[in-house]
């Protein structure tokens, strides 16, 4: 790996946590406000509660829900692996920070 610059190296490392951020944004849609959409908008139109709660039970007993779950976790793995690898540079970049407080707590 080619050697760069402070500034570079906290760069990418904002850059990451960005891509992070966004990719936290699409996963907690995806998860959280799409069902929750579709249950809210059963409650308005009861036709749509009916057909909402086919869609769910079609769904969770066929195949397709399984490549939704791995892509999920998958997701969420690579969101914490990016956010870590972002949070190592900023620890190698301002590692005397870390330091002193690990000697101040040790007091």
């Amino acid at each position: 790996m080619i050697d760069r610059s402070k500034k570079s190296r906290e760069v990418h490392a904002e850059q990451m946590l960005k891509a992070s951020t966004t990719l936290a944004t699409a996963f907690i849609a995806t998860v959280l406000l799409v069902p929750m959409s579709a249950i809210m908008a059963s409650w308005v139109s009861p036709d749509v509660g009916v057909a909402f709660l086919q869609v769910v039970k079609n769904f969770l007993f066929s195949w397709e829900v399984f490549p939704f779950v791995i892509f999920e976790v998958l997701l969420a793995i690579t969101i914490h692996s990016m956010r870590e690898r972002a949070y190592d540079i900023y620890d190698e970049l301002y590692s005397d920070g870390i330091k002193s407080l690990t000697v101040d707590e040790g007091s």
